[in-house]
């Protein structure tokens, strides 16, 4: 701020007017210019950094419209190039992989619809079968029948069982199997296990047992782990003559824990080993009823969800089987 003032009265930044007892003095107000300054700060910085983030937002839409026209360029090169016959063949195959994936869905969807249908009258069978059987509302006036409602019950407990497992392995084929996935100790799981089991062992006087189990965790969903488990001891016992051995063990290698599970049955021939769990392969054994062909694949799919792997090692037939689980160590 400038101001004509008396020579006498002149402070600060002042300059005399030559011929005149007068003086221009100037003062400068530092807190209104500060005020003025930060009242336009929200302007400058958009003057200034407003096109340089329009440029660099153009700049990447541009970009990325570039590589993708560079990418369809590619393609259309790349398809002219190709003979014709060469891409029909190309359009057949890709539309043939479409379908066979639709396919695959649908089956998955039709199969856990059907079984989830077929279940719901099979329970009213089971219950009421074991009502007739118990005389629950008074004697059915020959034993006969009693004796005909427990077959029915046991068949549909059987039939009931086998549609449970086409709608797990439906569920797990089509991605509707939850995994959690955390720390399991795999050889206290194993045992636990064994010990559901020892019941079915001793009323067939198998030797069922854990022979090493060495601590130590992996990375798995443990229902699913116990689910795997619970199939390998069901066909162990089933295909293990009576009198005879199922043995366990569980040891840790680099990255891995591993537990195997051997049986003194009859073991698999080359060409059963080949078809080892594929979905509805069952392989039958005079003296064994045999399930829907799943277990095994089912325990193979959930361990390969869980980032692991089984197969089905052994000598061969007359020598038993043993069944190889992997599971990521932690």
């Amino acid at each position: 701020r400038t101001a004509l003032v008396p020579a006498r009265e002149a402070r600060g930044l002042a300059a005399a007017v030559p011929g005149w007892p007068l003086a221009v003095m100037t003062s400068v107000d530092e807190n209104g210019a500060l005020a003025d300054w930060t009242g336009a700060l929200p302007l400058y910085l958009f003057v200034i950094l407003g096109p340089a983030i329009a440029g660099g937002w153009l700049a990447a839409l541009f970009v990325g419209a570039f590589e993708r026209h560079a990418r369809a360029t590619k393609a259309i090169r790349a398809l002219k190039s190709t003979r014709p016959i060469e891409a029909r063949l190309m359009v057949r195959l890709a539309n043939a992989e479409r379908g066979a994936m639709e396919a695959l869905r649908a089956k998955s969807e039709f199969i856990a619809h059907m079984s989830h249908e077929l279940r719901t009258p099979l329970n009213a069978v089971i219950g009421f079968s074991e009502i007739i059987a118990q005389e629950f509302y008074g004697p059915c006036g020959h034993a006969k029948y009693s004796e005909y409602a427990r077959d029915i019950g046991e068949a549909g407990k059987n039939l009931h069982a086998k549609i449970g497992d086409i709608l797990e392995f439906a569920n797990i084929e089509a991605g509707r199997y939850p995994l959690t996935e955390e720390a399991v100790e795999l050889s206290v799981l194993a045992a636990q296990c064994m010990d559901e089991h020892q019941g079915r062992a001793f009323s067939r006087r198998i030797s069922l047992s854990l022979a090493f189990g060495e601590p130590g965790l992996v990375r798995a969903d443990a229902s699913a782990v116990r689910r795997i488990l619970a199939n390998l001891l069901t066909n162990a016992l089933a295909y293990t003559s009576e009198g005879g051995i199922v043995r366990a063990d569980v040891h840790f290698e680099e990255g891995a824990g591993v537990l195997t599970l051997s049986d003194s049955g009859k073991g698999f021939t080359p060409h059963e080993r080949k078809r080892a769990g594929k979905p509805f392969e069952r392989f039958d054994r005079a003296g064994t009823v045999t399930g829907a062909g799943l277990g095994l694949a089912i325990a193979m799919e959930l361990a390969r969800r869980m980032g692991g792997a089984m197969r089905l090692v052994g000598e061969g037939p007359g020598h038993g089987a043993t069944m190889e689980l992997r599971l990521p160590r932690l």
